[in-house]
């Protein structure tokens, strides 16, 4: 599973893939090192679905 993470200090957004078991709702940021939080501002899409964060999602127009 990807997840985004934005950093508080230098604004960095990144990925970190890892199992759900393994999840951790706060990384070290790969360019300054600052502990960073889960990224609410993404979107994903997984086929006719858009899902934020949030757990809200609704259904695309085909």
């Amino acid at each position: 599973m990807e997840y985004y993470y934005k950093c508080p200090k230098c604004k960095n957004r990144f990925m970190v893939e890892k199992k759900i078991s393994e999840y951790n709702p706060h990384e070290i940021c790969p360019k300054c090192g600052e502990e960073s939080n889960r990224d609410m501002e993404v979107n994903y899409c997984n086929g006719n679905y858009v899902v934020k964060c949030g757990g809200f999602y609704g259904k695309t127009s085909s």
